[in-house]
């Protein structure tokens, strides 16, 4: 499996997103399976590290692409949490542009995924103090080029950190 996916084959759905969040004042692309090109992508490089994952052909539930830019205070999804429901959840982010740690990197608190939650819905947002305090080096920024691509159980906690001197 890939940790990137190939500029050749990235470039086509990369131009068509940028496009769209350079006319659009929005933060989610609506209808994302209308880009062209996208779900062949994930066909070829999601799709088979997710069956080999689980060891099953996999259900994908939905496409989000996000457009985080540079702004003054982390809101949502930039702060730790573990997506609720997310019983054998995989997700996968792929990097559009390069992505270094003050361009709003994925964040991962490693092993996370194997705490029990019984109990915990995983709605709560939890501040980068309280993490980095109770988990330590456990805490992984994810950098990487155009087209780096990442896996990631989302019962383990996460978050997008917010980025400070470059959009993602």
């Amino acid at each position: 499996m890939p940790s990137a996916i190939p500029k050749n084959d990235l470039i086509d759905v990369q131009s068509q997103i940028e496009e769209y969040f350079l006319e659009n004042d929005a933060r989610i692309l609506k209808n994302p399976l209308q880009v062209e090109g996208l779900y062949p992508l994930v066909k070829k490089y999601l799709v088979p590290f997710a069956c080999s994952y689980y060891g099953c052909v996999p259900t994908i539930s939905y496409i989000k692409i996000i457009n985080s830019a540079v702004a003054n205070a982390a809101k949502d999804t930039q702060f730790f949490h573990r997506d609720p429901g997310s019983y054998r959840l995989l997700k996968s982010i792929i990097y559009l542009n390069s992505v270094d740690s003050h361009g709003g990197p994925f964040v991962y608190i490693k092993k996370s995924h194997t705490e029990n939650l019984k109990g915990k819905s995983g709605r709560e947002r939890i501040s980068d103090d309280i993490v980095v305090s109770q988990y330590g080096d456990s805490v992984k920024e994810v950098v990487g080029h155009a087209g780096h691509l990442t896996f990631f159980d989302a019962k383990g906690l996460h978050k997008g950190k917010l980025p400070e001197k470059s959009d993602r």
